[in-house]
């Protein structure tokens, strides 16, 4: 090759695998083609209202991974909602409740499905309402 298409042809290949979809190493050494969006971690978005609707600031929320046990808990911030349960609790039904002083919520469900670019939520969010 000459020098020119070797500098051209590795300027395509970095090119290629900077804009490209990102790659994700498997668990069988593999590797997963996946779309930058698909390889992000994400979030199943929680928002806790009180009877009446509005917003509740400062509830701990609490996710639970029924198969796992593994939890997470967050807190709302000042418009009732949390991002703070990830792709990270794992795949399966995942219990999410909040509770605030004496107050608690209902406790809804979503499920986690995981592939090799990262999980999905379903439904992908929930809507607590605090129990006064």
């Amino acid at each position: 090759m000459t020098p020119r298409l070797l500098a051209a042809s590795s300027l395509l290949a970095f090119v290629l695998i900077a804009c490209g979809p990102q790659a994700m190493s498997r668990i069988d050494g593999g590797v997963a083609n996946c779309d930058q969006g698909e390889a992000q971690t994400r979030a199943l978005p929680v928002e806790v209202v009180d009877a009446q609707g509005n917003p509740v600031e400062g509830a701990t929320v609490t996710a639970k991974n029924v198969g796992s046990g593994q939890t997470v808990t967050a807190t709302t911030g000042s418009n009732g909602r949390t991002t703070a349960i990830t792709s990270a609790i794992g795949a399966g039904t995942i219990q999410v409740s909040a509770q605030k002083g004496s107050q608690v919520s209902d406790v809804k469900q979503s499920e986690a499905l995981c592939g090799e670019c990262g999980c999905t939520f379903t439904p992908d969010s929930l809507t607590l309402t605090m129990n006064p």
